[in-house]
């Protein structure tokens, strides 16, 4: 995860936002601290572990850059070694743009990364897989009498190499990828209602045929689950059910008539201004509706 501090411009309003974050979630807790105008977003914190506590950006990114480079980041942690590679990586400029540290989240694997604290044991490491070329030639029952320290000292200057947290890394072994040039691979997450959905099997849900919907839905995607499932959305049911906006995320929603219905709402919020959303969540809030039906009244 990464924090970000928003600012709105010539006023004292301030909110810290955890990302990545959906596009509903993101502008209601804006709404909440009264920030309506123009904003200034920075980086405030960097989570992750013990390895990664920040990044130096040297621009100002826009709010779906620092949701990309959260997706981003949350993938490539899923690994330790991965997360290693890409701070020793990071860490080896004063600062980054923003485009550069998303780039390098793409191809951490091709940097080394080896279990061992000091060049001792980097040392053993080397000759046990025969990382020296000019040790080729020597009969393996000599390996014994090398020097561990000395040869983990001489790859090491050779390779650059860091060591860090009780690995060894090698940062120049990066093979830089350019991934985003300008144009983001994907949006910030502009759903209101995300689905698993399916059809009934007899008296049970078919969860072999379980699929992902986040609402609003085209009719395409709709044309697409309906020719998969072999049933209209009407005969659809849902075994999972969430939502980008908290108050939404409720018993009156999740008892709705169907997908349909439950579609035909997210494609009416969807079409509101930010002035008109603001004022429907509080009428949300207030009237405390029982329905899909109506919510979609008010």
């Amino acid at each position: 995860m990464i924090t970000v501090k928003i600012i709105e411009n010539d006023l004292d309003r301030y909110e810290y936002i955890t990302f990545p974050v959906n596009k509903y979630s993101f502008y209601d807790q804006l709404d909440r601290v009264g920030i309506f105008g123009e904003y200034t977003a920075s980086l405030y914190d960097v989570s992750w572990g013990s390895y990664l506590k920040e990044i130096k950006l040297s621009d100002e990114p826009t709010i779906d850059e620092f949701n990309f480079l959260a997706k981003r980041l949350d993938k490539i942690f899923e690994n330790e070694c991965k997360e290693i590679a890409y701070r020793s990586v990071i860490s080896q400029y004063e600062t980054v743009s923003i485009a550069e540290a998303i780039n390098r989240t793409y191809g951490p694997e091709s940097v080394p990364v080896f279990s061992c604290g000091n060049v001792k044991e980097y040392g053993a490491v080397v000759l046990e897989n025969d990382f020296l070329e000019e040790l080729n030639e020597i009969p393996d029952e000599l390996y014994s009498l090398l020097d561990n320290e000395k040869v983990g000292r001489l790859m090491q200057e050779r390779e650059g190499g860091i060591f860090t947290d009780g690995y060894y890394v090698i940062p120049s072994s990066y093979e830089p990828q350019l991934v985003y040039d300008g144009v983001l691979p994907e949006p910030m997450d502009g759903w209101l209602f995300k689905l698993e959905v399916t059809v009934m099997d007899g008296d049970d849900p078919d969860e072999d045929m379980l699929e992902t919907l986040t609402l609003p839905a085209s009719g395409e995607r709709i044309a697409e689950l309906e020719n998969k499932f072999g049933k209209p959305v009407s005969e659809w049911v849902w075994l999972s059910f969430s939502s980008g906006l908290g108050i939404l995320d409720s018993d009156s929603m999740q008892n709705a008539d169907g997908v349909e219905q439950l579609n035909e709402f997210a494609l009416t919020v969807s079409e509101m201004s930010r002035s008109e959303f603001v004022k429907f969540k509080a009428v949300l809030e207030a009237e405390q509706p029982e329905s899909v039906s109506e919510a979609i009244s008010i």
